[in-house]
């Protein structure tokens, strides 16, 4: 006995057509990067199908196998369809490409590569003028944490004592350290990051104020004057900010601007350091 919900669409067991079959997929993946790049990658209807059906227009689509991004090619192109505000999360292990396929030669290193570049092209293709269409993407890769441990073993008190000098890895970039610290936040990495302009300090405004994290080797009160500014200007509440411990200059500058701060709503418990 089958059980007939209301539906816009009835979901059938057999899916045929050309659109959907393997060689629609390669052809379609071929025409976009201009050669064949990927092997067997999904043919876009067949995905599109899938979220037309089991998604709202508001739903995130997962796909830990992403291969060569079809999926986040199909969600874009729905929303382009309904005028939907999917989101979609590609997840793929770096694969190396082999030194003598096409995309090698084309100076693609792994799958993750390719997939970069056709959901940046494709994005381009379906966008239509004067659409509010949302093509932004952004690109994370699975790493160590930026912060160095601090280590009680007394053997290594040297280095840990080195640790209160510069406790940030070396290679570590602003956004690394920003991106980190969002996700101990528990904020969601597709929020709006804004970088202020501030000579000698970098100030980051997350979540439409809701974070603000202040990174640099000559941190100052002045400095974060701006942050109060904007907290006064736009009528911010319950505001976190965090500081990078190692670039202030001594603990009176610090007590000063975690005084202005809280002199303008921000909690003690939400002032942080790194």
């Amino acid at each position: 006995v089958q059980k007939m919900r209301h539906s816009e669409k009835l979901i059938r067991s057999i899916i045929s057509g050309k659109e959907f079959t393997s060689r629609r997929g390669t052809a379609e993946t071929e025409e976009l990067m201009q050669g064949k790049l990927f092997s067997f990658p999904k043919p876009i209807k067949l995905i599109q199908n899938f979220i037309e059906i089991a998604t709202e227009s508001d739903s995130v689509i997962l796909d830990f196998f992403s291969g060569s991004g079809t999926t986040a090619e199909a969600v874009m192109k729905q929303n382009s369809s309904d005028k939907g505000n999917r989101k979609y999360i590609m997840v793929q292990l770096p694969e190396k490409l082999d030194k003598e396929t096409e995309a090698y030669k084309d100076s693609f290193r792994t799958i993750p590569d390719i997939a970069e570049k056709r959901i940046d092209r494709a994005g381009d293709d379906i966008r239509i003028p004067n659409q509010d269409l949302d093509i932004g993407f952004k690109v994370f890769e699975l790493d160590k944490s930026n912060i160095k441990k601090w280590n009680s073993d007394s053997v290594k008190l040297n280095e840990n004592l080195a640790l209160q000098l510069n406790n940030i890895k070396s290679d570590s970039g602003d956004f690394d350290l920003v991106y980190e610290i969002m996700l101990k936040q528990g904020l969601d990495l597709s929020l709006p990051v804004e970088k202020l302009g501030v000579e000698g300090t970098s100030i980051f405004k997350i979540a439409f104020g809701s974070l603000f994290i202040v990174l640099g080797q000559d941190i100052r009160s002045s400095d974060v004057n701006i942050i109060t500014g904007m907290i006064e200007r736009e009528c911010l509440e319950d505001v976190v900010i965090v500081l990078q411990d190692t670039g202030i200059k001594n603990d009176s500058e610090k007590l000063n601007i975690i005084e202005d701060l809280n002199a303008h709503g921000v909690q003690y418990d939400n002032i942080l350091s790194i």
